[in-house]
């Protein structure tokens, strides 16, 4: 056995454990103001958050990312005010009507039920016997 057979492969193991390695998790987790791509780059209890100037940072303040409703509105409109949709009109109470077209008058509650479900007719069908028997492989085409 030559000298060499034995040392390439071992060497072309750990040159893949390190390329492995190098594209692996930071070393360590940076702290509070650490630059960061994602959640793991940072210290268990912060997250990678984007800043203003677009670079981002670990911490553990959420106030830059988290929402909170104004005093007053509903899910609705909160919703519509995050989306820049023009605020509801009056009350909110109903919908502005369109021009021209008038809504069908409300017929009032929904039909009465009919009262209970149809009855069973009976038991299911019986079993009128076993399979057809196996006869063995099924047919060849001619030409297979």
């Amino acid at each position: 056995m030559k000298r060499g057979s034995f040392l390439y492969p071992v060497l072309a193991i750990a040159a893949a454990m390190g390329v492995g390695e190098a594209c692996g998790q930071a070393e360590t987790p940076a702290a509070s103001g650490g630059t960061c791509e994602q959640a793991s780059d940072c210290q268990e209890g912060y997250v990678c958050i984007t800043q203003p100037d677009g670079t981002r940072q670990c911490s553990n303040d959420l106030s830059s990312i988290q929402l909170t409703e104004e005093a007053g509105m509903d899910a609705g409109e909160m919703m519509m005010a995050m989306d820049g949709a023009a605020p509801p009109q009056g009350d909110g109470a109903a919908p502005p009507q369109e021009s021209g077209t008038t809504p069908p008058p409300d017929s009032g509650s929904p039909p009465k039920d009919s009262g209970s479900p149809p009855k069973d007719t009976g038991s299911p069908p019986v079993d009128t016997g076993s399979p057809p028997v196996d006869t063995g492989s099924p047919p060849q085409e001619a030409g297979e």
